[in-house]
């Protein structure tokens, strides 16, 4: 999330605003490092892409985009790191680690079969619940992409204390949307079996390429 404190932006609305964080990044970094989606903002630097969400104060909490990117949502982005911070402490430190890679993975899918960042750590909190097998990535990675296509189906219920808005991108049960998600990680989740197997580090390379 980026917090844009700026009062001329208060009565604005979503595009507008994600419109003016994209401008003022492409002054600092050029036009072609920048790319203006539905909901965030994408710069590329370095090699390394990522995606920035704005969002304004409310009251306690912040406003985002909504799924069709043209109102506002409230959310409550302490409640929601106190939730990660404590699966994390579950999983020893492992959690954040592994949705980093994960992250990483997913960035090499096209755009239509890529999940937001924040959609994707509140699906490993879901993914690791109750999870007793070993904390190495290689391990942790392998679960995550054999559980995940289950889990995105459906959306992903409060598991942090603030409303349901993480996927609804994504639309309702079994959308078609859903399936295409769940059919890309799967994919994944079965190259990661096949580099598992044949104990070959090129095919876990190319999973990040």
């Amino acid at each position: 999330l980026v917090l844009l404190n700026r009062s001329e932006l208060a009565d604005k609305n979503p595009s507008e605003v994600k419109t003016f964080l994209a401008d003022c990044l492409r002054d600092r970094y050029g036009t072609e490092a920048v790319y203006e989606g539905t909901l965030a903002v994408t710069i590329t630097l370095d090699d390394k892409t990522i995606q920035l969400l704005p969002a304004l104060r409310h009251g306690e909490g912040v406003q985002i985009a909504s799924s069709d990117g043209k109102s506002w949502s409230r959310v409550n982005p302490q409640t929601f790191a106190h939730a990660l911070t404590k699966a994390n402490k579950t999983m020893d430190g492992k959690l954040v680690p592994c949705i980093k890679l994960v992250k990483a993975i997913v960035a090499t899918l096209p755009e239509q079969r890529r999940m937001t960042g924040y959609h994707t750590e509140s699906l490993a909190i879901n993914v690791f619940k109750g999870y007793d097998g070993p904390k190495t990535p290689k391990a942790m990675l392998r679960h995550f992409f054999e559980k995940a296509p289950d889990h995105v189906r459906q959306p992903i219920k409060d598991s942090s204390g603030q409303s349901v808005h993480v996927d609804e991108y994504l639309g309702r049960a079994n959308s078609l949307e859903r399936r295409i998600v769940a059919d890309a990680l799967g994919r994944i989740g079965r190259k990661i079996r096949n580099a598992d197997g044949a104990s070959s580090s090129e095919r876990w390379k190319e999973l990040f390429e």
